[in-house]
């Protein structure tokens, strides 16, 4: 397996510290220690007759380099160097600093290729009929991205080394955890791994998780990092404070915008056809635009909840909607229409704030009835006592959809292209204020 310059220092370090350990004096003692591992038992035959001691160091380390494990499972170097650091001696520094070397290059073994900047949702799109410009969409940022690239991973394994070190009795460990909130993750834990693996298991999971519509408001690294603050077991280097807090700041964001994302629907008709976008604001109602149905004239739609991956299509909560019976529907272009079903997500939370000129929003709509989009943070330029425009690109399918302020709180419904009759700034597109519609609202989400 290639890799990079720097790790040629590692395995030079790596072929030190083994030349150190008598198990390669004697192969017997060797197979004893070391393959009694059962993860590493099935290999013993490979190394049986590998002399002198340099010759087995050497082949050790290409052989489980480049022997691959299960995707959930730590790699076999990492496991064999956990099983020769036990041959130094408890809190030496060769056994540390092959335990640490280890988790090093782990973290480049497991991490995916780091990239410059977040995955971003892209599509070209043509010349709209409604008179949008030709645009493309794209996620402002991956809410779903709780770690950016490789070197926040290499960062946070550091930084939780230490914290492992510190608290290394298993039993102290399970109850940090589990004081910490992460009582469910426990059981995927070796409580009983050295430091640095711990660290490493710990930053896997991490990037791996995936935020539950169920607890909406939780990811076990935010949670985890929130502990170490606040607690007094140890004392956290200034540098590792200062990353703690920006990642629980992004993790923080990152959970208001996943649940604000989840209370989004494309609104569909025929199915799999998406003709505008809407927002769940009470159990078993969703608010849009009431020209969504009209100026498609249909008679039966849709509501897909969860619709952020162009292949998730057909795997999410997916209802019909009664839009022949609204609960409103306005002549200022809003309706409440309703749906039977339980999506088990939380509605949007509603905002009657008095908005005013500068104010920042963002947008998450289905623009030509793509996946998702969170639109980059935009201004409200100019607005009204029953109408507001921006300056966030929108398109066809995007009527209906959510204004967020920075809170993730809906301040405003999207239209489109403003009408005539006023005053119009060039490159806004307009919405209805909530405050416009909360007298009628409020009846329903009381």
């Amino acid at each position: 397996m290639a890799l990079p310059n720097e790790y040629i220092e590692y395995i030079d370090r790596m072929r030190d510290f083994l030349s150190r350990s008598s198990l390669f004096y004697s192969f017997d003692q060797f197979q004893a220690t070391v393959f009694v591992r059962p993860e590493l038992a099935p290999h013993k035959n490979h190394l049986r007759n590998v002399q002198p001691p340099v010759a087995l160091i050497n082949e050790c380390i290409h052989y489980f380099l480049n022997l691959r494990n299960k995707a959930d499972q730590p790699p076999f170097i990492v496991l064999f160097l956990e099983e020769i650091a036990k041959s130094f001696p408890a809190n030496t520094a060769e056994r540390e600093d092959l335990l640490a070397l280890a988790s090093d290059i782990t973290t480049y073994l497991c991490s995916p290729t780091p990239s410059a900047s977040p995955k971003v949702k892209k599509e070209e799109t043509t010349m709209s009929t409604d008179g949008f410009s030709r645009m493309d969409f794209k996620n402002d940022f991956d809410p779903e991205l709780f770690l950016d690239g490789q070197k926040e991973r290499t960062a946070l394994l550091q930084a939780l080394r230490l914290f492992a070190l510190t608290v290394n009795n298993p039993n102290d460990r399970l109850e940090l955890l589990k004081a910490a909130g992460l009582d469910k993750m426990v059981g995927e834990l070796n409580l009983n791994s050295a430091a640095g693996l711990f660290a490493t298991t710990l930053v896997g999971k991490f990037s791996s998780y995936q935020v539950s519509t169920q607890t909406p408001d939780y990811h076990p690294l935010v949670n985890l990092l929130r502990y170490l603050q606040n607690i007094t077991l140890y004392e956290i280097p200034d540098q590792d404070a200062a990353f703690f807090e920006r990642l629980i700041e992004r993790g923080e964001r990152n959970l208001n915008a996943l649940a604000a994302r989840n209370s989004v629907v494309r609104l569909e008709s025929p199915p799999n056809t998406g003709i505008g976008t809407g927002v769940l604001v009470v159990p078993g109602l969703i608010l849009t635009c009431s020209h969504v149905f009209s100026k498609t004239q249909v008679s039966r739609a849709w509501a897909r909840f969860q619709y952020t991956k162009p292949k998730s299509l057909g795997l999410e909560p997916f209802f019909e909607l009664d839009i022949s019976k609204p609960k409103i529907n306005s002549r200022d272009d809003y309706t409440l229409v309703s749906f039977k079903g339980d999506p088990k997500i939380s509605p949007a939370q509603l905002s009657n704030t008095v908005l005013s000129g500068g104010w920042s929003v963002r947008l998450i709509h289905h623009p030509k009835g793509l996946p998702a989009v969170i639109s980059a943070e935009g201004k409200i330029v100019q607005i009204g006592d029953t109408y507001l425009d921006h300056d966030l690109d929108a398109a066809f399918g995007s009527s209906g959809a959510p204004l967020f302020d920075q809170d993730w709180q809906v301040v405003g419904l999207h239209r489109g292209i403003p009408g005539s009759g006023r005053a119009v700034t060039p490159g806004t597109t307009t919405g209805i204020p909530i405050s416009a519609l909360w007298d009628k609202l409020s009846a329903f989400i009381a």
